[in-house]
């Protein structure tokens, strides 16, 4: 990999030979702290005379999970991107724990700290990207463990002659205890954070067992040194301890690694409380809608006008189209709902306030899952809900059964509807240009991004419309 280091910094930088051997061999010691922090590091160089940037070396964690699914090796970023990586380029000062996007969207603290040549000129930055987010299992954990405790046992002497690498680089707590439990190195977030905790005194001066913030992990660690993970919450701080115990010429030290994820869980409890708000808000959303339609129901039924009973169940199709959207999130609790499913929901329910239940009208819907937001979602059960209706309606006059078949077709991009019956038709060309299909067509169009069109003769009628998913 150095070789692609070198090759890309002849390519794209104005650095000499000296400036770049200096990189190669900053690169070499760089393994460990990948392994040490979980974080994937990279080597950014100023290209000559721009505010861009490329990357000329990436370190992985060997054995933990990596943020970035290929290599970025030699890709160009900027300004735009990346200005944190600009600015310390041009700068020397070191930007830390800046909340930053991966290519893949994944949320991470981002540190960026220059890194100078014997004579003091900045020349790359090491940019450290650490993923608090994720979640590891206990029993690969358990493995990672063991093969980071080899590796820091060779490293751990470099470490403490290199603490300003430490101090600039990594964004955890870390604490490194000699076999007597005295401490030998704590970094600024340690500090900083056994202060935020109530502790006055220098934690240097402080023994392991009065640090150790959680007094089974002491009485583990005596009986156990191969090290473990695990999480615990003191006052409003939720952290992740991960303990690594080594064996250095005889004596025994230990490395805590402390990660605050106080903001991670917050949020997630944060979520948790407006899902379950959201769910209870539909789930109210719909009874209202369902008492609405069941007072226009009852109105229609002591109707004895015939046009006006027609435009009452009309309308209970359309709340009970809006309701079955409100009853799948009120169950389900997010915005990705699967639009066959309502439509099924919406065929059964729509049968039931047809004025055409002398006649054996069957509903089928097949095809393949979409999911939509729920304002698509409300969209294409209004139209879905039109269209039955209407083959209902003036598609099988003169015939007492039937079939009406509905087809989901996902294209990606868009998904396709299309509502196939095989009743008489529409014969007059006003069916055509009724209200009903007029509000179709400019939902279609205005709301959903797609298209429509329908085509209809003696054997049954054919409706398709189109609905942009992305």
């Amino acid at each position: 990999m150095f070789f692609i280091l070198r090759e890309l910094c002849k390519k794209y930088t104005d650095l000499d030979d000296s400036d770049i051997a200096e990189l190669e061999d900053y690169a070499k010691k760089l393994s460990v702290f990948a392994e040490f922090t979980d974080t994937d590091l990279f080597i950014d160089c100023l290209i000559p005379n721009s505010d861009y940037a490329v990357v000329v070396y990436q370190q992985r964690p060997v054995d933990s999970p990596t943020l970035f699914k290929n290599s970025v090796l030699g890709v160009i970023v900027g300004r735009e991107t990346e200005p944190a990586v600009i600015r310390t380029l041009k700068t020397g000062i070191t930007s830390k724990k800046l909340k930053a996007f991966t290519q893949d969207k994944k949320s991470v603290y981002e540190t960026v700290a220059p890194i100078p040549n014997s004579a003091g000129k900045i020349i790359g930055v090491l940019v450290s990207e650490h993923d608090v987010t994720k979640q590891v299992n206990k029993n690969k954990q358990i493995k990672l463990l063991e093969q980071t405790q080899k590796k820091l046992r060779d490293n751990l002497e470099y470490l403490k002659n290199n603490p300003e690498i430490l101090t600039e680089h990594i964004n955890q707590s870390v604490i490194i205890f000699d076999h007597n439990g005295q401490v030998v190195y704590a970094n600024p977030e340690a500090r900083t954070l056994y202060k935020n905790l109530g502790y006055i005194e220098n934690i240097q001066k402080i023994h392991m067992k009065n640090l150790i913030l959680n007094k089974n992990h002491y009485c583990q660690l005596n009986e156990d040194r191969n090290g473990f993970e695990n999480e615990i919450s003191i006052g409003d701080f939720t952290l992740k301890i991960r303990y690594v115990c080594l064996n250095i010429a005889g004596n025994n030290c230990t490395v805590m690694i402390i990660t605050d994820i106080s903001e991670m869980r917050n949020k997630e409890k944060e979520l948790i409380l407006k899902s379950v708000a959201v769910k209870e808000i539909h789930h109210r959303v719909k009874n209202n809608l369902q008492t609405i339609a069941s007072i226009l129901s009852m109105q229609a039924r002591r109707i004895d006008d015939s046009n006006m009973k027609k435009i009452l169940n009309e309308n209970v199709s359309y709340i009970d189209s809006i309701a079955a959207v409100h009853e799948i999130l009120a169950e389900q609790g997010f915005e990705d709902i699967d639009i066959k499913q309502l439509i099924q929901k919406l065929s059964s329910a729509i049968l039931n306030y047809s004025s055409s239940d002398t006649r054996n009208i069957k509903i089928a819907t097949t095809g393949d899952t979409v999911l939509v937001n729920a304002d698509t979602a409300s969209s294409v059960m209004l139209v879905i809900n039109e269209l039955l209706s209407n083959s209902l309606e003036h598609g099988f006059r003169t015939k007492k059964s039937g079939n009406i078949d509905i087809r989901v077709s996902n294209e990606e991009v868009f998904a396709i509807f299309t509502i196939t019956d095989d009743g008489d038709g529409f014969q007059q060309k006003t069916n055509f240009e009724s209200l009903g299909l007029n509000i179709v067509k400019a939902i279609v169009k205005d709301k959903l991004n797609g298209k429509i069109r329908i085509h209809s003769s003696k054997s049954g009628t054919v409706t398709e419309f189109s609905i942009k998913i992305k």
